[in-house]
């Protein structure tokens, strides 16, 4: 019996030996392909991160910008992870990324990792003040993948808005015409005051001093205008308007150019009078005509004209038919 029992116990050690090495070489090959990484996976991820401003990969911009950040994974098992990057957004006035204590961050996203090893923020943060933006990513840890953290160094620098004026006068008109000026400005939500200068027909190129200067306070839309208190023109010629902006927090200055905006003045029309009188000898039988023609501007000169001088041939008409016309009756009263 001791002989059969010794026979047993070695059968048993054998397979006992077999499964071992059978599983000894399944983790071997698991090995080899990456698949599990206790040992040597774990610890070894990166996680870098770069900003982006309205769409593009830029670590600047200014107000108004809409802001992001990808991120890149290296040292991952990508066939078994299973882990998400937390974004983290911090403003300018917190440079330390610091959570707690009265700090914490602008925004956060938590999105899943890709397959290629990459995440980004599934949405934009819009930057509403000047100065650094700063990033901070971390990447959870799964079965197989330590995980890790970007530092807080990554910053975005938004800077000023740059403004625009855009503008348009009233219509001009004759001298005594009342003129104004309308402007809009654009940038990220500008406030504050424009200046509307406006410069006489003298002085086109806007040299000299204003005829009129009206301060006016941007509306919500940025809009602004002169017409609470209109200019009574009192020249013929062009007038020119000149638009200036004095910027505020988040937007710069600007100044509208000379010649870019102009009213046009004419001279008031006067009626001009025309005096027929016929000679002294045919008095009785014509009367003196007066005729008054209206002006209507410069550009019917020409036909104010015309009318005249068919107004005095017709009058020497009437005045030689009048005379062939005594004429004849002289000369039958004498037969």
């Amino acid at each position: 019996m001791g002989e059969t029992t010794q026979a047993r116990n070695r059968a048993r050690l054998r397979k006992f030996q077999f499964a071992v090495v059978g599983a000894s070489a399944i983790a071997a090959g698991l090995f080899a392909s990456g698949k599990i990484a206790v040992a040597q996976g774990l610890g070894a991820q990166s996680i870098s991160t770069e900003p982006t401003v309205n769409g593009l990969d830029r670590n600047y911009g200014v107000v108004g910008n809409e802001l992001g950040d990808t991120a890149a994974v290296t040292g991952s098992a990508p066939d078994l992870q299973t882990q998400t990057v937390d974004f983290q957004l911090f403003g300018p006035d917190n440079p330390y990324c610091t959570v707690g204590g009265g700090s914490t961050f602008l925004a956060e996203w938590d999105v899943p990792l890709q397959s290629d090893g990459t995440a980004s923020t599934n949405s934009t943060f819009q930057a509403t003040t000047q100065g650094g933006y700063h990033w901070k990513a971390h990447l959870d840890s799964d079965l197989v993948n330590s995980g890790g953290d970007s530092a807080c160094g990554e910053t975005t620098t938004i800077g000023i808005a740059g403004s625009d004026i855009s503008s348009k006068p009233s219509a001009g008109g004759v001298v005594g015409t009342a003129i104004s000026d309308w402007a809009k400005v654009t940038g990220w939500n500008p406030t504050g005051d424009v200046w509307f200068m406006l410069y006489p027909p003298s002085d086109a190129s806007c040299q000299g001093t204003a005829v009129q200067t009206v301060e006016a306070n941007l509306a919500a839309d940025g809009t602004a205008s002169s017409s609470g208190t209109p200019f009574t023109t009192k020249a013929v010629g062009t007038y020119h308007w000149i638009v200036r902006y004095e910027g505020d927090t988040n937007n710069t200055p600007n100044i509208s150019k000379c010649g870019d905006e102009w009213a046009v003045i004419t001279a008031t029309p006067v009626a001009q009078t025309v005096t027929s009188t016929p000679p002294s000898h045919v008095t009785s039988a014509v009367q003196s005509t007066t005729v008054t023609v209206p002006a209507t501007g410069a550009a019917s000169d020409i036909s104010v004209r015309l009318v005249l001088a068919f107004l005095v041939l017709g009058a020497g008409l009437m005045l030689a038919a009048v005379g062939e016309l005594v004429y004849v009756r002289s000369r039958r009263v004498r037969a």
